[in-house]
């Protein structure tokens, strides 16, 4: 026993460090964690229930964000070999890595054992992270085709987090299940702002984009996510029974974000020497943050008429 926990709380003291900046509280797992209560009352709202609290559960809603930290690990650790050179650091890290995915993969059974679709769900979700980059990447040929079914995986494991929220908040419903249309919208919209997030969290700087992107690249996925949730939102706020604001107000806000970014974007000619600008005010979490916070002002808007 003590073996183990010599081995393991060196690694948990890494992890603090670690932590500060490669998961930032206040800009990364603060606003994704609230994504988890807000799903939960929007799948309470569309089946005609009162909104309560009580729908969310701690052990789900942790486990809905360790996923998240979980991706994070797989990726620096995917990236060790890249990021650096030295054989002692990579050695070191590819250590403190390993052992972090360990504790987190069994903490999340853990929070999961009581509900079979929860643990289906998360070994689901778990096993999609790591097939990405340590199965398409390493063994598939630069392919076309490669490429699509890496996109599947790779952005399909971010999506698998927001599902789980669905399966979550049913295995604690005595409702019946809901369709895979009403699904759609709540896990959708959520996940559109994680790859709002992924997508523009660098186009003010000189760095390497998602996929190898030109900037010009990134511009056109960023405004086809940003039509797309337009077209989810319009549902969402419909089958949500949304009050007037919520209904103008979020149904025109994707739009608001498509016009905003496409007309402040960044130009970074003539400045390749530069690594950093000013982040325009759109990017990043921005969407997700502006989403919650209108999402928290219509069901405050609900609670007071009641």
């Amino acid at each position: 026993m003590r073996k183990k926990l010599a081995r393991v709380l060196p690694t948990l003291l890494w992890f603090r460090s670690y932590a500060r900046v490669r998961l930032p509280f206040g800009s990364l797992i603060l606003p994704l964690a609230l994504s988890f209560p807000l799903s939960c009352i929007l799948y309470q709202r569309f089946t005609g229930q009162l909104i309560s609290l009580g729908l969310v559960s701690v052990a789900e809603w942790l486990s809905f964000i360790l996923l998240f930290v979980q991706l994070r690990l797989i990726d620096d650790l995917d990236d060790v070999q890249d990021d650096h050179s030295n054989q002692h650091q990579q050695d070191e890290l590819q250590q403190h890595l390993s052992m972090l995915l360990i504790i987190t993969a069994n903490t999340l059974i853990a929070l999961n054992m009581a509900s079979f679709r929860t643990l289906l769900a998360v070994i689901f979700a778990t096993l999609i992270s790591y097939a990405g980059p340590f199965l398409i990447k390493r063994f598939l040929p630069p392919h076309p085709a490669s490429l699509i079914l890496g996109w599947l995986f790779f952005e399909g494991a971010p999506a698998s987090f927001f599902v789980y929220i669905y399966f979550a908040w049913i295995s604690h419903s005595s409702l019946e299940p809901l369709s895979i249309t009403q699904i759609v919208p709540i896990a959708g919209m959520f996940w559109l702002a994680y790859e709002i997030w992924k997508f523009s969290r660098k186009v003010h700087i000189n760095a390497m984009q998602p996929y190898f992107l030109p900037k010009s690249a990134v511009r056109l996925v960023l405004s086809l996510l940003m039509i797309l949730a337009a077209a989810l939102m319009m549902a969402l706020v419909n089958m949500a029974d949304f009050s007037p604001f919520g209904r103008y107000g979020a149904g025109l806000f994707p739009l608001v974000f498509f016009i905003w970014m496409n007309g402040t974007w960044p130009d970074l000619s003539g400045n390749e020497d530069r690594e950093t600008f000013s982040a325009p005010a759109w990017n990043g979490m921005s969407f997700l943050v502006i989403f919650e916070i209108m999402l928290s002002i219509e069901f405050i808007f609900e609670w007071v008429r009641l």
